[in-house]
């Protein structure tokens, strides 16, 4: 029985490591846990204690870095970034857009590009 767990934690700590390294991949932690055999529940608790944030606000911070380091240094389109991010659709990305930043992304858009320009 000890050997089962053992194996099922090693599992989680794969898990985990594929979710911190595959972030961009748009999988749910369901599809991740269905993958390595373990149980959501269990992923999800294992990942919010070893990084200290749930598996979902830890996407969302790798996004909005990736996002903000991607208009800061060039004009991209919304659904490049979306397909980049791996968004179910265009829709998506820019609901998750607005509800992550609290504005709409040209909007957002339009913030880095005046950074830019008044360097």
């Amino acid at each position: 029985m000890v050997k089962r767990k053992s194996g099922q934690f090693s599992q989680i700590r794969l898990a985990i490591a594929h979710i911190k390294s595959h972030w961009q991949e748009g999988k749910s932690l369901k599809e991740i846990a269905a993958t390595y055999r373990v149980d959501p529940g269990n992923l999800a608790r294992a990942f919010r204690v070893q990084e200290s944030m749930t598996e979902k606000k830890f996407v969302d911070m790798k996004r909005a870095e990736y996002i903000r380091q991607k208009l800061s240094k060039n004009h991209v389109l919304g659904y490049e970034l979306a397909d980049e991010l791996g968004f179910a659709s265009d829709f998506a990305f820019y609901r998750w857009v607005r509800r992550v930043f609290e504005i709409p992304f040209t909007v957002l858009r339009k913030q880095a590009t005046d950074a830019r320009h008044s360097r």
